[in-house]
Formats: structure tokens, C-alpha cells, sequence
């Protein structure tokens, strides 16, 4: 299952430096920092596409350090019909 999170560059900056260097997670988020999502409509937010394990590991990260992204994550799970 994909999920796809958008997220302001802020946001992802944020998530990305409360998770280890390497990992396929940091890595994705790094590569989101150089793709915008609509640049025409939406030049600030980024989009992140997600497996389920990625959307939780990231939603753990922003409910303690990135609070502005947990709604935004939590919304996008909820749309994709992710069970808690």
C-alpha cells in the first residue's frame, strides 16, 4: 500500500534530522527535499510516498518531535484506510 504525505519543507527537514543517517526512510526524505509536489500550486509542500511501515515510523517521529506533521501524516493514513 502507497501512501502519499505532503509536508512542508520544514516538516521534512524536521522528521529528517530525527532520523539516522542511511536508512532507506532518511534517504526518501532527502530525495523529497529536491522534488516538489505542485510547484505552480503548492511551492512549499513536498510529497512523500509511503509504504505503511514508512507512514508509522514517521508518524512515531512526528507525534514526539515534529508536531506541525503528525495531523498532516495522520490525515494522509486515515485516507488510505491504515488501521491503529
Amino acid at each position: 500500500m502507497h501512501i502519499d504525505i505532503a509536508l512542508s519543507r520544514a516538516e521534512v527537514e524536521c522528521l529528517r534530522s530525527h532520523l539516522p543517517d542511511g536508512t532507506d526512510l532518511s534517504r526518501k526524505l532527502d530525495r523529497s527535499m529536491l522534488t516538489y509536489m505542485h510547484p505552480a500550486e503548492r511551492p512549499d509542500e513536498l510529497s512523500i510516498e509511503c509504504d505503511e511501515g514508512e507512514a508509522r515510523a514517521l508518524l512515531r517521529v512526528a507525534a514526539e518531535q515534529c508536531s506541525s506533521a503528525f495531523q498532516k501524516i495522520l490525515h494522509n493514513m486515515n485516507l488510505a484506510r491504515v488501521r491503529f
